[in-house]
C-alpha cells in the first residue's frame, strides 16, 4: 500500500484544524517519520526514471530540518507529506501501473506506436504541442494522430515540432505517404514539401494527359 500508518489519529485528523491541538514535539516526531519516508519514495522513483513526474514537483520543503520548523510548519509539511504519501504515485508499483494504464488506452484507440518505451517521448511531444500551437483549431485527437504518423513514416519529430501548424496542415498529404519506419533518413519538412511539389506535378500532368485523349 502507499499509505504511511499514521500515529496521531485516523486519515481526517491528518488536516490544519486538528493537528493546532497536537503538541509541537508529537508533530515534530510525526513529520519526521512521514520526511524520511517520503524522501525514500522520492529516491526509488528517481533512480527508476520517473523523477520528473508532477508529484515531485514543489517537495524542496522536505529538504528543511524538522528541528527549525514552528508550528504551523509542521502543520502545513505534514498535511502536505500525508497527501503525496497516500498517491499510489508516490510508489515505484503505482507509476508502473499507472503507465501501463495509459499505454493500454492508447494502443486501444489505435495509437500502436505509443508504447511504454515512448510514452515519454509522447508526451513531451503533446506538451510541446500544448505550448506552440497558436492555431487552437487543432484538438488533441489530430495532435496524436500526428504523432502516430510521423513514427510510422519516419518524420523528423524534433521537425514537427518546431512547426507543428505545418505539418497538422498538410496530415492528409503526410497520411498519403508510403510506411517508412525503416528509413535510415528521418523526413524533414523541407524533403515533404519537395515530395508535395513532385506529387503535385505529377497529378498536374496526368489530367493534362486525360483532357488530351478526350
Amino acid at each position: 500500500m502507499a499509505n504511511i500508518e499514521r500515529k496521531l489519529g485516523d486519515k481526517d485528523h491528518y488536516n490544519s484544524v486538528s493537528l493546532k491541538y497536537d503538541d509541537i514535539q508529537e508533530l515534530r516526531s510525526e513529520y519526521r517519520r512521514f520526511r524520511n519516508e517520503a524522501r525514500k519514495r522520492i529516491k526509488k522513483l528517481q533512480d527508476a526514471g520517473y523523477g520528473d513526474s508532477r508529484l515531485l514537483e514543489h517537495k524542496e520543503y522536505l529538504e528543511e530540518s524538522p528541528k527549525t520548523l514552528t508550528k504551523k510548519q509542521l502543520v502545513d509539511y505534514l498535511i502536505e507529506t500525508d497527501s503525496f504519501l497516500s498517491s499510489s504515485l508516490s510508489t515505484v508499483l503505482g507509476q508502473e501501473l499507472q503507465q501501463a494504464k495509459a499505454v493500454q488506452k492508447m494502443q486501444d484507440l489505435g495509437y500502436t506506436e505509443i508504447t511504454k518505451d515512448t510514452l515519454r517521448e509522447f508526451g513531451d511531444f503533446m506538451e510541446q504541442s500544448r505550448q506552440k500551437l497558436t492555431d487552437k483549431t487543432y484538438g488533441s485527437d489530430l495532435v496524436r494522430d500526428l504523432y502516430q504518423m510521423a513514427k510510422e513514416k519516419n518524420i523528423s519529430l524534433a521537425n514537427v515540432e518546431k512547426d507543428f501548424e505545418w505539418y497538422l496542415a498538410n496530415i492528409n498529404k503526410i497520411d498519403e505517404l508510403p510506411l517508412n519506419a525503416d528509413r535510415k533518413r528521418p523526413y524533414t519538412k523541407k524533403g515533404l514539401e519537395e515530395i508535395f511539389v513532385k506529387k503535385k506535378k505529377s497529378a498536374s500532368k496526368k489530367i493534362k494527359k486525360m483532357r488530351r485523349a478526350k
